[in-house]
Formats: structure tokens, sequence, C-alpha cells
């Protein structure tokens, strides 16, 4: 596993996007997520992430509580339906 590490400390409260390494990884409550396919907020754009990551080469519609949006270069657009 890898975890989110604050301080010198494991950040088992931090839900949310960081940077490493060049790359975006979806960390859920203080450990990176490489199960998830899903949309994350991070300030006021959406991203979509897979396998932990966010996915800057996916372009297509993504389903996300019931609704579906589309994305565009890992970037939320708009919702479809």
């Amino acid at each position: 596993k890898w975890y989110y590490v604050k301080n010198g400390v494991i950040d088992f409260s931090f839900t949310g996007l960081t940077k490493y390494n060049n790359t975006w990884f979806y960390v859920y409550k203080g450990v990176v997520n490489f199960n998830s396919e899903t949309l994350v907020k991070y300030n006021t754009r959406w991203y979509y992430v897979k396998n932990g990551r966010v996915d800057f080469k996916y372009t297509g519609n993504v389903t996300y509580k019931g609704s579906v949006y589309y994305v565009k270069n890992g970037v939320m657009q708009k919702k479809v339906k």
C-alpha cells in the first residue's frame, strides 16, 4: 500500500488528490486507492481517476453517482444525463 504522509505521519483523515513525481494520485482515508475508477473534485474542477491516478489521456463518458458526465483529457466538461 501507498500512504499519504504529512509532517512525517500517515494522515488517515486525508481524502483527495495529491501530486507525487509528476503524477496525480487519488488518496482515500490516507491510502492511495489503486482500484478506484471515479470522478474526484480538486479545487474547482473534477478529474477522472482510474487505477488510483488521474488519467489525462481519457476522453469519453463517465458514470458517477447515477449521472453521466463527459470527460475530455481527464477533466469533466459537462453533465450528459
